[in-house]
């Protein structure tokens, strides 16, 4: 009986155990509210257990019900955009109200500068920003429109209309006269050519540095500027699915105006009258004179409309993965952009895929990778082809003939060809048809990094990144094109051209940061070594004389249709760039700041001697409103004043020009023995210069960083002064010399201006905020220093043809650099301008009447031809040497834009200008 009893009760104590045990293991609920520092309830912010990915949101009412794992020991952590995160342990609680506290806006905001981060309070440099939240409700299709006009001091702008056109960016001007201004991109760390594959909606911030102390730690590359990109990251937290698509439809907004049929034929009758051909001429085409009027009828041809007029739709979709825990976090990004152009043929598709990992192995030790692969594919041979005036589409839907006369009427009436060869103008819609294109481009970007904190506040990290290019542009050009007429006999042609590059990228850093080394003194350091290169080659394959009936299709699949022409190859000698680069950055009490920067650098385009430039830089800032004196002045907060100056170099010219190069290709003028073209090698058009060096820019900047009532109203203002000195220039030189320039280094040019950025949180409330922002910019650029010339001409090859004007730019100590060169229109010439001789049908000008007829090359010279100004005072022959002067300047006065975002309940809106 009583074992019995004994087994019973320890039954019963081991039950009680076990339940006892079970309870305290087990789940709880902890519920409570969230609210901001008025009191006011705040939805949707997110509430996480520290170190899983377990979590919840606020309600509308700011109301929360979360279970804990371990009701003792579990922290909770609340996040919230513009409040600072709150870690709260649980001890024991089932109910916890938590009030968040805002943030100072955009003080704490982290911004790129190169080789890390710094907080915008802590800048000394000068540096624009602009967030992806900004940037993904923008219904454009690359990243370089979505910043137009965001950032002060950053001017963009499209070469022309197709989907695909060149953006150029230009950060305060640019120093260089002849090679390429273009800043710097880097994309997570990764130097690229170009941002324009770049989907808007992968972007986590960009950040453009403009000063010296900003750019001078990437050296050789950033005297134009500095474009920091940083994609997104994933978050901490449970799998995310986001899909953001738009669809827009867009048409052009304008057109020029041109002749009506009626207003086209009375003109032509005009010419054919002037020249002494009426009868021969005009009626053969347009009929009498007396039947002029029932053109008047005729509808015509629109020939802008119908290149121009079509609406062309914009699709934009992207589906990205998120989530990740505390260890490791993921985002994957899918986007597909599917832009038609206005022009008829013209259409642009967009393939990305984005891929970041950042993983913590260990408390110490942290791994990143990240990929991003790009696939393109354009339609469509623009506007114009590239050094053909000939060839414009523009200029064909402008200028051609909207009716065909009496063709209109009459079966009988020949077309003739002739007319249209000796005008150079052909039928816009065949142009377009007749100029196919069709490029495909694919890159491929895989980055990786290992970071490791040896000691607290030392870091070791290395970065390798590699990226693969690869394009193919198929080339048809039918009958009606200049390259047909021109190479091959009017028939039709193609071209097949590939391109493949290669670009790497080493960088190792060590970096050191302590707070407090001694009272108040907080310093961090960075040392680090890069080594990058390029290395390119491209393959180019022509076959011509194709039958006339050929297809697009067949020609491009079958080039021995045609006549096949030498293939031509390229290899490009490698660049390659070896740099040392250290960062000191001291501040003291949070109140004085200093930087300093250098950077050495050494580039296989110069010599031996000059191999290697040396860029150092140093910038200080005081942040006023952190001395004592004011204190009590609560609506200020923020006033920095920043001071900086410092050196960047520029060696973006070609490979190897200190050396003497050769190449096969003929210029047009091949060599043939016993009528079989010969292979040859010649020199190439640059003389080499083995005294090239850097080309440095010294620039000089002093800002003011301001904020007032919690910075809800901010800005900045900046001047700077920057020159650049040994310019690499592409100079002509004598053409006896059997070449046609030489780069060499000479002069110097000066941009100076003004830039403000003003950033306004104007209504910020639960379910409806207002934001505004404003930034406009002046810059002068002026030619310093030409060296023994003092002034010189340079081409811009937009004619694309020897009898177009060349010299057409200006270059002169004292005025700008993109000083437009030319003649001064004085209308037309008139009837009293000239004895006509009955006779002989021919117009003679009067004396002392400017004449330019050797200028302007017509065919005919009479009353109603275009009339140039003679500017100097000796004779009347208005010629190149004394009669032109500036008629234009390419700079814009200033550039700027203006911004307005509203939210409302989940909607939002926004407005630019």
């Amino acid at each position: 009986m009583m074992k019995n009893l004994l087994l019973k009760t320890m039954y019963v104590l081991l039950l009680f155990a076990c339940f006892s045990a079970a309870g305290s293991a087990q789940q709880r609920s902890v519920q409570g509210t969230v609210t901001d520092s008025y009191g006011d309830p705040l939805p949707g912010v997110n509430i996480i257990i520290k170190g899983t990915t377990t979590g919840t949101v606020t309600d509308m009412d700011g109301n929360y019900n979360l279970t804990v794992n371990d009701i003792q020991n579990d922290v909770l952590v609340f996040r919230f955009i513009g409040f600072a995160d709150q870690e709260v342990p649980v001890n024991g609680r089932t109910s916890i109200d938590v009030q968040m506290e805002e943030e100072t806006i955009g003080l704490d905001e982290v911004v790129a500068i190169g080789y890390g981060t710094v907080r915008k309070r802590d800048l000394t440099g000068s540096v624009a920003s602009v967030s992806g939240d900004n940037l993904q409700g923008i219904p454009v299709t690359s990243t370089a429109q979505a910043i137009t006009g965001r950032l002060a001091g950053v001017q963009i702008t499209t070469t022309e209309g197709s989907p695909d056109a060149e953006i150029k960016i230009r950060v305060r001007g640019g120093g260089s006269i002849t090679q390429d201004n273009s800043p710097l991109y880097i994309v997570d760390g990764f130097p690229v050519s170009s941002i324009s594959d770049i989907a808007p909606t992968d972007i986590e911030s960009i950040d453009v540095l403009k000063d010296a102390s900003s750019t001078a730690i990437y050296g050789a590359r950033g005297a134009n500027g500095v474009i920091i990109i940083t994609t997104k990251e994933g978050v901490e937290g449970d799998v995310k699915v986001n899909y953001n698509m738009y669809y827009g439809v867009k048409k052009i907004s304008n057109t020029l105006d041109v002749l009506d049929p009626y207003e086209y034929v009375l003109w032509q009758y005009e010419l054919a009258g002037e020249s002494g051909n009426t009868a021969r001429n005009f009626e053969r085409y347009y009929g009498v004179f007396g039947d002029l009027e029932l053109y008047k009828a005729q509808q015509g041809r629109d020939w802008q409309d119908e290149i121009f007029g079509r609406d062309a739709a914009t699709q934009y979709h992207n589906v990205s993965v998120t989530g990740g825990s505390s260890k490791t976090r993921y985002n994957l990004s899918l986007t597909r952009t599917d832009d038609e152009g206005i022009m008829l043929g013209a259409g642009y598709v967009r393939n990305n895929i984005n891929f970041k990992l950042n993983s913590e192995i260990t408390d110490r030790l942290t791994v990143d990778f990240n990929t991003r692969f790009s696939d393109t594919n354009v339609t469509g041979a623009g506007t114009s082809t590239e050094g053909s005036s000939t060839n414009s589409r523009l200029r064909h839907a402008i200028k051609y003939a909207p009716v065909r006369g009496l063709q209109d009427f009459l079966a009988s009436v020949d077309y003739d060809a002739d007319m249209e060869a000796a005008s150079q103008l052909y039928n816009p819609v065949d142009v377009v048809n007749d100029d196919y294109r069709n490029s495909d481009r694919r890159n491929i970007t895989f980055n990786g990094g290992v970071s490791y904190e040896v000691i607290d506040g030392l870091n070791l990290r290395s970065d390798w990144g590699v990226e693969f290019e690869n394009r193919r542009d198929d080339r048809f050009y039918g009958p009606s094109t200049s390259q047909s007429k021109n190479d091959s006999g009017g028939t039709p042609m193609v071209t097949i051209d590939t391109r493949e590059g290669l670009r790497q990228r080493v960088s190792n850093t060590v970096s050191y940061e302590k707070d407090d080394i001694l009272p108040g003194h907080n310093l961090s350091v960075l040392a680090g070594h890069e080594y990058y290169s390029y290395k390119a080659k491209s393959l180019d394959m022509e076959s011509r004389f194709f039958p006339n009936d050929v297809t697009i299709d067949a020609a491009l699949a079958m080039m021995n249709l045609g006549t096949p022409q030498p293939t031509e190859s390229f290899e490009s000698p490698e660049d390659r760039l070896n740099s040392y680069f250290g960062r000191l950055n001291y501040n003291y009490l949070d109140k004085y700041l200093l930087t300093f920067t250098m950077r050495a650098d050494g580039s296989s385009k110069f010599a031996e001697g000059n191999r290697w430039g040396y860029f150092p830089s140093v910038a200080a800032a005081w942040r006023i409103n952190e001395e004592p004196f004011l204190s009590g002045f609560d609506l200020l907060s923020n006033l920095k004043l920043r001071l900086s100056y410092g050196t960047a170099g520029n060696n973006r010219i070609g490979n190897d020009m200190w050396k003497m190069l050769y190449t096969t290709s003929d210029g047009d003028k091949p060599y043939f023995i016993d009528e079989e073209r010969q292979n040859q090698l010649v020199p190439g058009s640059t003389i080499a210069n083995p005294d090239l060096k850097w080309e440095t820019t010294y620039t000089r900047n002093a800002g003011l960083d301001f904020g007032f009532f919690n910075n809800r109203i901010s800005g900045s203002f900046d001047a700077y002064y920057n020159t650049t000195k040994d310019l690499l220039i592409r100079a002509n030189i004598p053409t006896n010399t059997g070449f046609d320039y030489q780069m060499q280094n000479i002069g110097e040019t000066s941009n100076k201006g003004v830039e403000l950025s003003l950033d306004g949180y104007i209504i910020q409330q639960r379910d409806f905020t207002l934001r505004a922002s404003f930034n406009i910019a002046f810059n002068i650029n002026r030619v310093e220093e030409l060296g023994d010339v003092k002034m010189s001409l340079q081409s811009s090859g937009w004619y694309g043809s020897s009898s177009g004007p060349t010299g057409d730019y200006l270059l002169k100590e004292g005025e700008p650099v993109g000083q437009m060169w030319g003649y001064v229109t004085d209308g037309m010439y008139k009837y009293s301008d000239f004895t006509y001789d009955s006779a002989t049908e021919t117009y003679t000008l009067k004396e002392g009447v400017p004449d330019n007829s050797t200028l302007i090359g017509a065919s005919y010279f009479g009353p109603g031809t275009l009339k140039f100004k003679k500017l100097s005072g000796e004779g009347n022959i208005v010629n190149p040497e004394d009669d032109r002067t500036i008629i234009g300047n390419a700079n814009p006065d200033h550039t700027g834009g203006f911004n307005l975002t509203a939210t409302y309940k989940g909607f939002d809106f926004s407005a630019f200008f």
